[in-house]
């Protein structure tokens, strides 16, 4: 995890927020999607210990996903940057459901955030990290201790751990749990 000092944090989440803000009025206004974040924009709340960035991020990429929708019904003929900026938002959707999946590592290449990190490294991350897959992930993410910790501790052990996670989620992070819910609804039962 990277540490970011207050005024990234804030720099971050603002670059989040005004991204979103900037493809929430191209929906509306009805126009062509413009440019699509850059692979670090995305990947930053990904890296950074901020629940409410991760929590921007989902509601961001559902978002793209409403757009793109609706461009595909809006144009008969797909053009080269739809196509292309289709990719990127799918590749890095792929990352973010790894990280939840507890698949970071082991499916790296299907994605575009973690898909340039060199084999000895990841051979690394994995002799020095017993289970790093499961420890990267964002179910066990730093960020997100405060919501689940207290939570999961006045529990029987015996009760499924995706069901409590989601729940402690669903009550704090509105876009998170949309994400969830629409992309990877087996986490919620």
């Amino acid at each position: 995890m990277v540490c970011l000092i207050p005024e990234s944090m804030c720099m971050m989440y603002s670059v989040m927020r005004a991204e979103a803000k900037r493809a929430r009025c191209e929906a509306r206004e009805g126009r062509a999607v413009g440019a699509v974040p850059r692979p670090l924009t995305l990947a930053l709340p990904l890296l950074s210990g901020s629940a409410a960035a991760l929590d921007t991020l989902a509601g961001l990429l559902l978002l793209y996903r409403n757009i793109f929708t609706a461009a595909k019904r809006r144009t008969k003929s797909k053009d080269q940057q739809y196509l292309r900026q289709k990719q990127i938002l799918k590749c890095f959707s792929l990352d973010f459901v790894s990280c939840f999946y507890e698949k970071i590592l082991s499916e790296r290449k299907e994605g575009i955030v973690f898909s340039k990190l060199h084999p000895q490294i990841v051979g690394k991350l994995i002799d020095l990290i017993p289970d790093a897959d499961s420890k990267l992930s964002i179910r066990n993410h730093l960020a997100f201790a405060p919501y689940t910790y207290v939570k999961v501790q006045q529990i029987d052990r015996r009760d499924d751990d995706n069901k409590l996670w989601f729940k402690a989620i669903d009550e704090e992070f509105e876009s998170l749990s949309h994400f969830i819910k629409q992309l990877m609804p087996e986490l919620t039962l």
